[in-house]
């Protein structure tokens, strides 16, 4: 046969196996044409990198040995590296994708709690670097978890699972299944006048996280909290201290912040 016929038949030369990234069988025989040794397709087996192999969805077992080098482009520069074969592999265990859950409303609402106060940490410490993008990115979570949770809270009242403990500075601290909530906001069937102050030298434990409760992940809290109906006809406790933070209500149909508009003259929410 020619060369054309040869390589025609998928016949390599040994100046392919590093592009085709193949290697002769040890029992493998040749056909010479013209000077030049041919290997068939049959005698030939696939080989590549240990990362490369992993790309592609498989393991190779630390015990296993390279059986020759090719050349790979990395790192801006011509690399030789060591080349296992494909007849040791190990297929890569699949890690399935966990679905999203709906979990309990007061586990939730703690769990996207809990996070916006990281996000405010983050957001002072990384204000405090100079990065200012990444703490521009972490108030604005914050803030989208802080609506979060009181959609949570107006849900776990509407279901007679929320109880209001006292009014603690200008917020209102309410309790349900052993979790703790600040909030600006409650029901307009209650006095404001009627809620005692709690008295500041007393331990509330604020946003406590109980030795036997853990948060949840934070995809399953907040697709549990988006389900749920949104906030309307609570009041705010108008704010008197600024150093105090309030999440700004907003338009969820809209996603536009307003505090003004979204509140009458009584201070009702809408």
């Amino acid at each position: 046969m020619t060369k054309k016929e040869l390589r025609e038949k998928g016949y390599l030369t040994k100046g392919d196996f590093n592009k085709k990234k193949v290697f002769p069988k040890d029992n493998a025989t040749t056909v010479n044409c013209k000077g030049e040794e041919f290997y068939s397709p049959e005698d030939l087996i696939e080989v590549d990198t240990k990362t490369n192999w992993s790309r592609r969805g498989f393991k190779v077992p630390d015990d296993a040995e390279p059986i020759t080098k090719i050349k790979v482009y990395a790192g801006g520069r011509w690399r030789e590296c060591e080349a296992y074969s494909n007849d040791s592999l190990q297929e890569k265990r699949k890690h399935r994708k966990k679905e999203t859950k709906i979990i309990d409303i007061a586990l939730a609402t703690f769990t996207v709690n809990r996070y916006a106060k990281r996000c405010r940490d983050n957001a002072s410490s990384f204000y405090g670097k100079g990065s200012y993008d990444l703490s521009t990115y972490k108030k604005e979570e914050k803030e989208k978890m802080y609506k979060l949770k009181e959609r949570g809270i107006f849900n776990l009242w509407n279901e007679k699972r929320l109880e209001i403990v006292g009014r603690h500075g200008d917020l209102i601290l309410y309790k349900s299944d052993g979790y703790y909530f600040h909030s600006p906001s409650f029901p307009k069937e209650v006095s404001i006048e009627e809620i005692e102050y709690i008295n500041d030298d007393i331990d509330v434990y604020i946003e406590k996280k109980e030795k036997e409760k853990s948060e949840a992940r934070l995809k399953d809290a907040k697709e549990t909290l988006y389900t749920l109906s949104k906030m309307s006809g609570w009041k705010k406790i108008q704010r008197k201290d600024e150093n105090i933070y309030y999440p700004d209500f907003y338009d969820e149909d809209n996603e536009e912040y307003d505090d003004e508009d979204e509140f009458d003259e009584e201070g009702v929410f809408y």
